[in-house]
């Protein structure tokens, strides 16, 4: 190993014995559901990387792309992806 090489951090260990995600080499917490590895925020913010696992959970244990929240103009819409078709609903 020459001298500009770093050595990596070690992973840390979970914040409570019952959390659901687990530390990933690549310096965040992860999930595999359906056989494929979901991403979900850095080791230095466990909370956030929670709270956007609780919000994304049902559609990735359902095999579907997460939907996501867009603010336009006022207006909140929901954007849901799913195979080949599209919906969008507005509150």
């Amino acid at each position: 190993m020459s001298a500009t090489d770093s050595i990596p951090s070690p992973k840390p260990s979970k914040p409570y014995p019952e959390f659901t995600l687990f530390p990933h080499a690549t310096g965040r917490w992860a999930k595999k559901m359906r056989g494929k590895l979901h991403y979900f925020g850095r080791w230095s913010d466990p909370d956030s990387a929670l709270t956007k696992y609780l919000g994304q959970k049902e559609d990735l244990h359902a095999g579907l792309l997460p939907r996501v929240g867009v603010k336009y103009l006022g207006f909140e819409a929901n954007l849901s992806l799913t195979g080949d078709s599209q919906s969008l609903s507005v509150r």
